[in-house]
């Protein structure tokens, strides 16, 4: 039989050991797969509530035209990281030509990216061709770009 707590003297320090064993194999294993499902427990409702979070986002926009959220939130940095936000609106849409814009924002990289667009598009029998003109800026770098275009 084995006693953890003995007070015959020649035994306490062998069931001092023994418990000290006891306790690394057995309560800290526990103790740390407690704290590993917390972690996990935590990381799950912060994912399922971000995602919800940019679904609602997300169909609130649609009504208006179309949009694209991706977000991701780093709750060990305590920062966002790699998100990025579309969206596209028709200014006028008859069916057969849209004039629509295009505002857009990422954060990629500890960078952060605006751009804002505006084009036309038209539909004829045979072909779509269109226009569009954009301006992109970089916030952290401080950098500038228009670009004009055109396709058939």
């Amino acid at each position: 039989m084995l006693y953890i707590f003995n007070t015959n003297h020649g035994r306490t320090v062998a069931n001092i050991a023994l418990a000290s064993q006891l306790f690394q194999f057995i309560f800290i294993p526990i103790a740390s797969a407690v704290e590993q499902t917390n972690e996990h427990a935590t990381a799950t409702v912060s994912n399922y509530a971000q995602t919800q979070a940019v679904n609602g986002l997300e169909a609130w926009l649609n009504q208006y035209g179309n949009s694209r959220i991706k977000t991701h939130y780093d709750f060990d940095a305590e920062k966002f990281d790699d998100s990025l936000i579309d969206m596209l609106f028709a200014l006028k849409d008859n069916g057969s030509d849209v004039t629509f814009t295009q505002f857009g924002y990422r954060h990629y990289d500890n960078r952060n990216t605006v751009n804002l667009g505006l084009g036309y598009r038209q539909l004829d029998e045979h072909y779509l061709w269109g226009v569009n003109a954009f301006y992109d800026r970089d916030l952290t770098g401080q950098n500038d770009r228009v670009s004009l275009g055109g396709e058939y």
